[in-house]
């Protein structure tokens, strides 16, 4: 979290423009605002003297200030940022929540699919599909969605989360893809574990393909499929500011993107804090869940 804030903060310290002059629009800003709207940033001081400044407020649990708005002829101090996080947190959490139940249950359960009839059409018709969403951009997937279910045919919602309808559109752009991955992931380690000598052991005494897929490979096979959901949330995220942004949901995913527009360092720093941890988190998850999942991880060798 040390190295993400001191990144971001001096990324943005070393990019040309001055992005308190954008505030002001076209016209000429008054120098007596433009001057107090710096001071309040300590935009006039070098960057390390900022860093140290906003670490200092950061560690007595003080996010910063976002930018104020449009200034006409007045200072303001712009919003909190733990007055602006907390709307939006709640609003991306009901958005990728079933994004990442789907990935784990129609994920596993069509890769699961596929490994145990891989010599049939119907499981290679689940890879081949498998393999051609993966390759469709979360872009052009969110566009393809809004303008053909939303604007043509006028069946769904085009923005926002209100009721459940408008979630259809923005939660399937974001599963698609990532539950293809989850599907061709499981189906490798599925194809790899049916290969062991245990699996080939229970397949001789008789055990059909449904029980020997579901029980005795599954639980092998879905350590590495949980670390690489949990891996795949920064993707995730990235995603999360494209759906976000064309479905007009006021979120994380947009926040973020208005952020960096218009280099807004402590809001920034503030978004990017809350979705690092997340993804810490969810990996620690992870790694926890691999060991009760597989105990072969559980016995390291000592060295």
């Amino acid at each position: 979290m040390f190295l993400l804030t001191l990144i971001v903060y001096g990324g943005l310290a070393l990019l040309p423009g001055d992005p308190i002059r954008a505030l002001f629009g076209p016209r000429r800003p008054d120098p007596v605002i433009y001057q107090a709207v710096r001071d309040q940033f300590n935009l006039n001081e070098p960057w390390i003297v900022q860093y140290g400044l906003f670490l200092r407020d950061l560690l007595s649990g003080d996010l910063g200030h976002s930018f104020p708005g449009d200034l006409r002829g007045q200072t303001r101090v712009g919003p909190a940022v733990r007055d602006l996080l907390d709307p939006a947190i709640p609003v991306t959490a009901r958005l990728i929540l079933p994004v990442l139940a789907i990935q784990i249950v129609a994920g596993v359960f069509a890769g699961a699919f596929s490994a145990a009839y891989r010599r049939r059409p119907a499981g290679s018709a689940v890879y081949a599909i498998s393999v051609a969403v993966l390759g469709i951009p979360v872009v052009v997937l969110a566009y393809f969605l809004q303008t053909s279910f939303g604007y043509q045919l006028n069946w769904l919602p085009v923005a926002g989360l209100t009721e459940w309808p408008s979630y259809i559109l923005p939660v399937t752009s974001l599963s698609l893809g990532t539950t293809a991955l989850v599907i061709l992931m499981t189906r490798s380690q599925l194809h790899d574990v049916l290969r062991l000598p245990f699996i080939k052991a229970a397949a001789a005494r008789g055990i059909k393909t449904r029980r020997l897929v579901g029980v005795h490979a599954m639980r092998v096979s879905l350590g590495p499929v949980v670390t690489l959901v949990a891996a795949n949330l920064g993707q995730l995220i990235t995603g999360l500011i494209i759906v976000e942004t064309i479905f007009v949901i006021p979120g994380v995913g947009s926040m973020l993107y208005r952020a960096i527009f218009v280099r807004d360092r402590a809001l920034l720093i503030g978004l990017l804090m809350v979705t690092t941890a997340f993804v810490i988190v969810a990996n620690i998850v992870a790694d926890a869940a691999h060991m009760l999942l597989d105990p072969r991880t559980q016995d390291e060798p000592q060295i």
